[in-house]
């Protein structure tokens, strides 16, 4: 192995051991970008994106709209990044975009981290909640959304993140290891795969 490749390995392995993950799978192997500073902080969403400020699902329903403003929510350029980050991982479960979006949804957060603006939203399979869920960062600038996904009890980073952005999202949306479910679903998920 590479000694590059082998540096960016034990990050990773730093990282999964910072979110408590005892079982690191090579194959889920994807690196953050070495930035180490992590500073965020919650803020009000600005007049321009208060139609953000939904659950993830309704970006992706063209019927949705604001009950304030009666603007649509829907917003395609969200759904093809969204999309786009998940498409990788659509090998795993070709249907994992239908089940994250089937259950319940946190309600977006404006935040800013490092000063950069980003939209926050997290979402998780209907009665799968602790094995199989999404929180992302959206720079609606950039167009960008980067994040972490939580399939069947394994960790995938999405768009190589940054351990700014990586670290804010597991700030924001912890995974509870200790957790009763989550220890046994991720219990019979391991004897399945043996």
């Amino acid at each position: 192995m590479k000694k590059k490749t082998k540096s960016k390995l034990i990050q990773q392995i730093v990282l999964y051991a910072s979110l408590g993950i005892a079982s690191f799978h090579y194959s889920t192997y994807v690196h953050a970008k070495e930035r180490t500073d992590t500073a965020y902080q919650l803020s009000p969403f600005p007049n321009e994106l208060k139609h953000y400020k939904t659950q993830v699902f309704n970006l992706f329903d063209k019927s949705a709209v604001d009950q304030n403003t009666k603007r649509p929510l829907y917003d395609a350029t969200f759904v093809q990044q969204f999309e786009a980050a998940l498409k990788p991982y659509l090998k795993l479960d070709r249907m994992l975009e239908k089940k994250l979006l089937s259950g319940p949804a946190s309600e977006g957060k404006y935040i800013e981290i490092n000063g950069k603006p980003y939209l926050f939203y997290t979402i998780c399979q209907a009665h799968a909640c602790n094995t199989t869920n999404i929180a992302v960062l959206y720079q609606h600038d950039t167009k960008k959304i980067v994040g972490r996904l939580q399939y069947k009890c394994d960790i995938h980073l999405l768009n190589d993140p940054t351990s700014s952005e990586i670290n804010t999202v597991n700030n924001l949306s912890p995974i509870d290891q200790t957790d009763e479910f989550y220890k046994t679903a991720c219990a019979e998920e391991k004897h399945e795969r043996k």
